[in-house]
């Protein structure tokens, strides 16, 4: 019986990740769940860029008593990451978007580098 993944690179230098971002609009919360791919480790790197991704805003690291992204009120920030297999990402990626990380296509957003500054120190 074979048992092997034939969706499986066997890439050492690849990581998975399973990211949530929490985005808030008036009384609305909604937490998002993510995939993405990197060739890094850098966790707090990989949430700002999804999370920022979602809405495209500028940071704030006090605005509304949290590190956020915020367009007129539409606020978005990090809330988890986690590595995960590269077997259970491809089991979990007919379920959710799959996000590269910029870093992987080196043009990080000016507004991920000002964020990456600050210590998220949850995720």
């Amino acid at each position: 019986m074979n048992t092997s993944n034939p969706k499986a690179s066997n890439d050492k230098n690849k990581f998975y990740w399973l990211v949530k971002t929490m985005t808030i609009v008036g009384e609305s919360q909604n937490l998002i769940p993510q995939l993405s791919v990197s060739n890094h480790q850098d966790r707090q790197l990989i949430a700002l860029e999804l999370a920022q991704e979602i809405n495209n805003g500028r940071f704030d690291e006090s605005l509304y008593g949290i590190p956020c992204f915020d367009v007129d009120g539409f606020i978005v920030y990090p809330r988890e990451i986690s590595r995960i297999s590269e077997e259970k990402f491809h089991e979990l990626s007919p379920y959710l978007d799959i996000n590269p990380s910029q870093s992987e296509r080196s043009n990080i957003n000016e507004e991920v580098i000002t964020a990456n500054k600050f210590d998220f120190n949850w995720i």
